[in-house]
């Protein structure tokens, strides 16, 4: 039975044929048919899927499809390519480059044939390796996510101004650009009593084509979401005055990416009359876990709406979020994150009574319209997260260095315990005075590269000896810092020597207890991410580039250090002695 401890075949198939779907989409002026397509539509099926009380079976098979549906976009028939991918799945099965039994590539193969709509059975139920599997909810899902894929980064293109030469030889495919293009992102808003596609949209006019064809897919499927377009309003009305002041909270994780959101929100609620207070430092939402446990003792009655942002949720933090959801019902309560599009506590926290976004990280704030000065700041949003290839599209030298100074300012926060400097950072985003950020960029290099990195190689692995003076967030950089520190290697694409790295982070009785295992490549949609040799633990945490594995004690953590490793050097060809102490 497949499941997806066998995903990296599945991930390795899919690059293999959708490096040659971008090549061949790319030379046609098209628009994203490539990796990074599929790893988006990957994304948008795990998050939505959250809605669906998926089994961990259909799941896999859900995921599997969604890397695999345009692998058939590698042909000449891009008309039937849907069609294609079903072969190549049947064909590939067999010789065994797919890890599927007959039964499950036939399914998989009827799910990316389906993704177009052709010979579509919406209620289709089967039995495959004696499970039962939604196909037909399955299709429908698969369909949406395929279509969801729709914003900004779905061109390589920045503007209608780098269009030229695609206007001159391919101007059918013009409005397809400018389409994407005035899109910033899709999320879903889900409640106890709804869900819906929100929309934030930059242009409308533009948009017009993509918004168009998503309401075809969603009324060619049993799911019933309708959208709401938030968009970008060029003029804003004063907010309402009420005569009792409204009042919101807003929590979020100590972090570049939890400040931007945390400001977004803030921004958005002032305009529709409500004050809100931005709780984000190292001492109170630094630790997801802490922040929890200490959940009782926030004074949500006195609020009208609580937002939290980035802030991780285990199975134990679930009795303390119920309990507060269960005696604040004047506090409407709003969660999002990064980890939650992945969780398997969303259902239990729309029942609860939480209203969840979800989505990819630049577009999890609090919003019902935009101002003219969001769509920058969305960017940045997702730029924030370095380990997050998917989300991000960095085609701005602006964006780059905003992100880059706000993390400068939040390291030293962090370095100096100095509180005052989260009130700058929410002041200058508020005040939309990006030239603070950028002026400050270099020093966050400056600051990284400082930190002493002490580490052994292991093929294409580094191991990274334990730093108790790192903090926060930028751990992700100083690591990053040392695989671009080991060069490259021409004949693979100018590609990392050690793309891949391991860092262990002990407890204070000196035992490592959390480990990072983490990918960083220069051409991130032709390789495959360091969650393809990682073991899912219970405890795992992150995405596909960053995972986090807790271990309980020394030994089980080195063996599982030395599995990856030996996994990850297998796939090139590599033999390396085993790591003897971390």
């Amino acid at each position: 039975m497949y499941t997806q401890a066998n995903e990296r075949k599945v991930f390795k198939e899919s690059l293999r044929y959708m490096i040659k779907a971008s090549e061949y989409a790319h030379a046609l002026h098209m628009t994203d048919h490539g990796p990074l397509h599929a790893q988006r539509v990957y994304a948008i099926c795990r998050w939505l899927g959250t809605l669906f009380s998926l089994t961990d079976y259909e799941s896999a098979i859900l995921q599997a499809a969604a890397l695999l549906h345009d692998i058939g976009m590698a042909s000449t028939d891009r008309a039937n390519h849907n069609i294609e991918s079903e072969k190549l799945i049947i064909s590939n099965a067999e010789t065994g480059s797919l890890p599927f039994s007959k039964d499950e590539a036939l399914l998989i193969g009827k799910l990316c044939r389906w993704h177009r709509g052709d010979d579509y059975k919406r209620d289709c139920i089967e039995f495959c390796e004696g499970s039962e599997v939604r196909v037909g909810l399955l299709a429908s899902i698969l369909r949406l996510s395929d279509e969801l894929d729709l914003d900004y980064r779905r061109t390589y293109f920045n503007s209608s101004e780098d269009m030229e030469i695609t206007k001159k030889y391919k101007t059918d495919q013009i409005q397809y650009h400018e389409s994407v293009l005035s899109i910033l992102g899709v999320r879903v808003r889900a409640d106890k009593l709804s869900k819906c596609f929100e929309l934030l949209i930059d242009n409308i006019a533009g948009a017009k084509l993509q918004i168009e064809r998503l309401i075809k897919e969603i009324l060619g499927t049993p799911l019933p979401f309708p959208i709401k377009i938030l968009p970008t309003k060029k003029e804003l009305v004063d907010p309402p005055s009420f005569g009792t002041p409204r009042k919101a909270l807003i929590c979020a994780y100590c972090n570049p990416h939890g400040i931007v959101t945390a400001v977004l929100s803030r921004i958005s609620l002032k305009l529709a009359g409500i004050e809100a207070e931005i709780v984000c430092n190292k001492d109170k939402t630094a630790s997801a876990g802490a922040f929890w446990n200490e959940i009782k003792s926030l004074p949500l009655a006195n609020y009208e709406l609580a937002y939290f942002i980035d802030l991780h949720i285990e199975s134990r933090n679930i009795e303390p979020i119920k309990e507060i959801l269960s005696i604040n019902h004047n506090c409407k309560v709003f969660i999002s994150g990064a980890t939650l599009t992945s969780s398997p506590y969303v259902k239990e926290l729309i029942e609860y009574g939480a209203t969840v976004l979800l989505g990819d990280e630049h577009v999890l704030f609090y919003a019902d319209f935009l101002t003219q000065n969001m769509p920058f700041w969305i960017r940045v949003a997702g730029t924030c997260n370095v380990d997050n290839h998917v989300v991000q599209k960095i085609g701005n030298k602006d964006v780059y260095h905003t992100t880059t100074g706000i993390k400068y300012l939040l390291f030293k926060h962090f370095k100096d315990n100095d509180d005052t400097i989260i009130n700058t950072i929410i002041e200058n985003i508020e005040n939309n005075n990006i030239q603070y950020f950028m002026d400050t960029s270099h020093k966050f290099d400056e600051e990284i590269s400082s930190l002493p990195i002490y580490f052994e190689k292991f093929g294409r692995v580094l191991l990274i000896k334990y730093n108790k003076d790192l903090k926060g967030r930028f751990i992700y950089e100083w690591v990053i810092d040392a695989i671009m520190l080991n060069k490259c290697l021409p004949y693979e694409e100018f590609e990392f020597k050690t793309p891949y790295a391991i860092y262990p982070i002990h407890s204070l009785d000196g035992k490592p207890l959390r480990v990072l295992y983490l990918s960083y490549f220069k051409n991130s949609n032709k390789t495959l991410p360091i969650k393809c040799f990682c073991n899912k633990l219970l405890t795992s945490v992150g995405n596909d580039n960053t995972i986090w594995n807790t271990y309980t004690s020394k030994e089980e953590a080195l063996s599982d250090i030395n599995e990856v490793i030996k996994r990850i050097n297998m796939e090139y060809g590599i033999e390396t002695p085993e790591v003897v102490n971390i």
